[in-house]
Order: structure tokens, then sequence, then C-alpha cells
């Protein structure tokens, strides 16, 4: 019973002392310009680990040993690092505003700019910081990941030159079995015809798509499609000279030349050519006063038919021909 006595009597007169050895500081995180109180500011000491929230008046108190140094923070004001001593009671803390600006969007249509709270129709904007997310080389590699609107087909990408395949990308979706369904693109407010992979993406400051017929009408019916408006970068006055530096490399494992689909050896070749000789596929060619060139197989054929060559000789060019393989010289050169 004695021996529970005294540990209480421990406790009771460690908690004292703990207590004794505390000071309660309390204070009050105002604005700097309005003096009015910031609630759910935060304070936190580095040595002590206090964290303390102020109120909705801006007030706050913490209890703290010794003299330690704090750190006063709240979300749309710059931080304040404070010393503060056990022998201060009160202390008024004045947190400067931080002023954030934010870069105000502007829509270009490819004949004028305007802010984009004030444009009319469905527009994606992709500025120039969103467009160097991805390397590529190609500007439609890098569109391909971060416009949701653009659609691509990759079986005509790289044939966007050919009259009836640049369907290589849809802004609005099919809407044509035979016409050209890919968008209108302006570059610097006047129509690009050319091929937009042939545009440097680094060049690029902003693009702007174009979707519903709100948007695209300034263009008329060769916006049916949709427009896609990009802007290059520009020089601007009174500003320093500025160096940018950016370089890419890129790696891909050697490729199988032993195999693909789109390849045929030369025996089989050749065999295919005495198909088509047989059937006088190249009778037309070959008495064509033009002379188109003819492959030397074929030529063959026509001196032997001729009797300007041996069966023995066709046999011999051919079995010669039959043993050249491109892959062979490009294994051993490349």
């Amino acid at each position: 019973m004695i021996n529970r006595y005294c540990i209480l009597a421990f406790l009771v007169l460690t908690t004292l002392l703990t207590a004794k050895g505390q000071s309660s500081i309390k204070g009050r995180v105002v604005d700097e310009k309005t003096q009015k109180g910031i609630a759910g500011a935060t304070i936190k000491a580095n040595h002590s680990l206090i964290l303390a929230t102020t109120d909705s008046e801006g007030a706050f108190v913490f209890s703290l040993k010794t003299y330690d140094t704090v750190w006063i923070s709240s979300v749309g004001y710059k931080a304040k690092k404070l010393a503060i001593k056990r022998e201060q009671k009160n202390v008024l803390v004045s947190l400067m505003p931080e002023s954030v600006m934010i870069e105000e969007v502007q829509i270009s249509t490819g004949y004028y700019s305007l802010p984009k709270e004030r444009a009319t129709g469905s527009f994606d904007f992709i500025d120039s910081k969103t467009l160097q997310r991805n390397t590529s080389s190609a500007i439609l590699d890098r569109l391909e990941d971060i416009a949701p609107s653009l659609q691509f087909d990759k079986r005509k990408i790289g044939q966007m030159n050919s009259d009836n395949n640049r369907t290589a990308m849809r802004l609005r979706g099919t809407n044509t079995i035979y016409a050209d369904g890919s968008p209108l693109i302006i570059l610097d407010n006047f129509p690009y015809d050319g091929d937009i992979n042939g545009l440097n993406p680094n060049d690029i400051e902003s693009i702007t798509m174009l979707k519903d017929a709100a948007a695209t009408s300034i263009w008329g019916a060769r916006a049916s499609n949709g427009v896609i408006v990009l802007t290059s970068k520009k020089g601007k006055g009174d500003q320093p000279l500025t160096v940018s530096l950016n370089a890419v490399n890129s790696f891909s494992p050697r490729p199988d030349l032993t195999y693909g689909k789109d390849f045929i050896n030369a025996k089989d070749y050749i065999d295919l050519e005495k198909v088509f000789f047989e059937k006088g596929i190249y009778d037309a060619r070959y008495s064509d006063a033009s002379k188109s060139p003819l492959s030397p197989v074929v030529t063959w054929l026509y001196q032997h038919r001729n009797n300007k060559i041996s069966d023995t000789d066709l046999d011999q060019r051919l079995r010669s021909a039959a043993q050249i393989d491109l892959r062979d010289e490009a294994k051993r050169y490349l």
C-alpha cells in the first residue's frame, strides 16, 4: 500500500516539474496589409517538434520549454521564420500576401487572338510547355498523347502528301467517304499545305484546335473537318537574348533482317517474273518505243526467246541471280 502511494506521489511531482519547465506562448497571425486574422495558418517549431494551427481569428497557443525557431506559413502568404523565447507571452506575426500571376490564355483563330473566356465554340488549347512533354521530333507524335480530340490513322502516317491518303488525322470524326477528311492547317495566320511533320515542334509557341462550326466558321467551307492553328515562336521587343538547347537521344534494337512480311527472296522473285513473262505481262513494255526499263531477269528471258543466249547461259545467269540477297550485304556493312 505504501509503495502505491509513493509511485503516485512520484508521478504527480514529475508532472508538476514538467509543467513548470514549460511556458505557454500565445499569439496571433494577421495579414500584413489588412491586419485581419489568418485562419488555418500553421506554426511549426524546428527543435521541439511543436505543430499548431490558428483558429478563425488567427489566434494560436502552444507550450515552449526553451528558445526555439518556428515557421509560420499559410496558403497564399509568404512563410516567415521567427525566433521565440519562453519568456515571450504574446506574439504578433504578420504575413505578406503572395500574389501568383496566372498567364492569360490567348486563343488564336488564325485571323486574330482573343482571351479564352471570350472565345466562341469548342476548342482545345496546347501551350509550348505541354508540347515539350514528348521529345519526339515529329509534331504529330507529340500531339497524340495530349490532344484527346485528335484521332490518328496509323496506317496512313507518312503518306499525308499523297492526294488520296491525306487522312492520317481527324479532328471532327469521319464525315466523308471519298473526300479529304484531314483538318485545315493554319500556320501563323496562313493555310499550310505541306507536311505537318516537317515542322519543328520546338519552334511552335501554341496550338489551338477549333472543332465545332462556331469556332471554324471564319474559315468557311475549308474548315468542315476542323482547323488546327499553329503559332510559331517570335522575337519580342525589349527582351534580352535567350538561347535554348534541346538534345534528344533515341536507341532502337538491331532489326532482324531474316524476318519481314513484305520481303521476298531472290529465287521466289525470279519464279514470279517467269510466270508474268509467260503470261505476256511484260510484252507491252518490251515493245514500247520509249524502252521502259526491265529487270535483268526479264531482259534475259527476252534474249533467250530471241535466241540471243543459249539455255545453258540462261540457267547459269538465273542461278547466279538467285544467290543474291541484299540482307547479306546489310549484315556485313551495317
